[in-house]
């Protein structure tokens, strides 16, 4: 049986329901690594003190290497590649979170990630005539009732300049995963777009020169790419687009 999730052809409900216990596995793995993410973000940018410009750089370059290692070493003879417009989705991405997590509490920026990026996927696929079950609808609502509730005045709403610098990350997370379908190789695509974000990460550290503070943060931007920023396309795609690779 075939169907559709946000624009992307995938086989339902059999095929999920032949594997529901990989499913589980791999939509909770995704949600630690999501958490993960915004854990270690904000120990590099608030308690590491190192500054957002410098963070997003040496996330993107540490990210970039060990993916080219393992394209390198495991993906040799597979096809795929990189592109520019998903390079540029994955820095934007990268950017605005950086520069968000300065202020914003570690709860509340992923709130507003999570929102976003759910938004922007389902929002597409309603744009393409797409419908949704009734669960999906309801899922929906709640993500959207929990981003209101958090953005009302006078219930803790976080800065409104970092708030809507992590809802542009994260518009700019989904429509990457977006374009993560049918490109080939997932391992060797995903390196190709963080090779291809180097060259305007330098842009960024040459403009934010003057504010450039590394300290304590380092080892957190490394980790992070490391651990939670290759991990997390890779889960995230295969729970929730369901198909095996990572986002490209």
């Amino acid at each position: 049986m075939d169907g559709r999730i946000f624009g992307v052809p995938q086989p339902i409900p059999l095929a999920m329901s032949r594997t529901g216990p990989r499913l589980v596995l791999a939509v909770t793995l995704a949600l630690l690594a999501f958490a993960g993410n915004s854990l270690l973000a904000r120990l590099a940018l608030r308690d590491g003190g190192m500054d957002p410009a410098s963070f997003t750089a040496l996330r993107l370059c540490s990210g970039a290497l060990v993916l080219w290692l393992l394209a390198s070493g495991f993906r040799r003879g597979r096809e795929g590649r990189g592109q520019w417009p998903s390079a540029l989705a994955l820095f934007a991405y990268a950017a605005f979170f950086s520069f968000a997590y300065v202020r914003l509490e570690a709860g509340a920026g992923a709130l507003l990630l999570f929102g976003a990026v759910q938004a922007t996927m389902i929002g597409r696929g309603l744009w393409r005539g797409e419908r949704l079950a009734a669960w999906q609808w309801l899922g929906l609502a709640l993500a959207i009732c929990g981003l209101a509730g958090l953005l009302l005045p006078g219930l803790t709403a976080p800065p409104p300049g970092p708030a809507a610098m992590m809802v542009a990350a994260g518009i700019a997370w989904g429509l990457y995963s977006l374009q993560g379908h049918g490109g080939g190789d997932p391992i060797r695509v995903t390196a190709g777009n963080f090779i291809r974000c180097l060259p305007l990460a330098a842009v960024l550290l040459l403009a934010m020169a003057p504010a450039m503070v590394l300290l304590g943060g380092p080892l957190s931007a490394i980790t992070q790419s490391v651990a939670a920023q290759w991990a997390q396309p890779d889960l995230y795609i295969h729970a929730v687009l369901g198909y095996p690779g990572g986002a490209q």
